[in-house]
């Protein structure tokens, strides 16, 4: 109810009950704040990681609301996107929460060096696994799955696509320096979704309202 009455959901008006939170939202966004605040990145516990694991929610969720919105764009499934958006990177503070775990239970010193080393070479794997024993829709399952191979994909799908957007777009707002306009402008899957520099411009202008929706959910 605290992120449905935030400023990105209802600027007009307070929600006083579930019943018209949904009546005024809709079941599909209300799903979508439900599952973002179970899975938010206070479900992981890793010590002296909390700042990382903040930020690593903080982009996926950005992505989610990206790809969402490319999805719509283009016409597509906007639940798969945003679904995919959520998870791609579920498996970075689920691995860091077993690898520090393991690590306490065997007496194993590791320093911050080898922790992230072990996240960058198991997250995704994990990620991909996480989606199947959640068991989500087949679509969300292979965007995810293809994400980080999205170049070399024999088939790339519209969802891997427009995953990829959508995180790219999500760096783009939230670290520009890492990812300027115009390598925004030349990404392979621009072309896949057949996205022109127009209509890549025009969904850069709901980076405001992403921003709002954002610390919506972040609330």
């Amino acid at each position: 109810m605290r992120i449905a009455n935030s400023a990105a959901y209802t600027p007009m008006s307070n929600l006083v009950s579930l019943q018209q939170a949904i009546a005024r939202l809709g079941m599909g966004v209300i799903s979508e704040i439900a599952l973002t605040a179970a899975i938010g990145a206070k479900m992981f516990n890793t010590p002296g990681y909390e700042t990382h694991i903040a930020s690593v929610w903080r982009h996926a969720l950005a992505t989610s609301l990206w790809a969402k919105e490319v999805a719509r764009h283009c016409r597509s499934n906007v639940e798969v996107a945003f679904l995919a958006g959520l998870l791609h990177s579920i498996g970075r503070p689920a691995i860091l929460q077993t690898i520090i775990e393991l690590a306490k239970k065997e007496q194993v010193v590791l320093t911050a060096e080898d922790i992230h080393q072990l996240e960058n070479t198991y997250c995704h794997r994990l990620s991909v696994a996480v989606v199947n024993l959640w068991k989500m829709p087949t679509l969300v399952v292979e965007a995810v799955s293809s994400y980080t191979d999205y170049n070399n994909a024999l088939t790339t799908s519209a969802q891997t696509a427009q995953l990829t957007v959508g995180a790219r777009f999500a760096t783009h707002m939230l670290t520009p320096e890492k990812l300027d306009k115009e390598t925004l402008f030349v990404l392979p899957a621009l072309t896949t979704l057949n996205l022109y520099q127009d209509e890549v411009e025009s969904l850069l202008k709901q980076t405001d309202t992403i921003k709002t929706r954002l610390e919506g959910l972040s609330s």
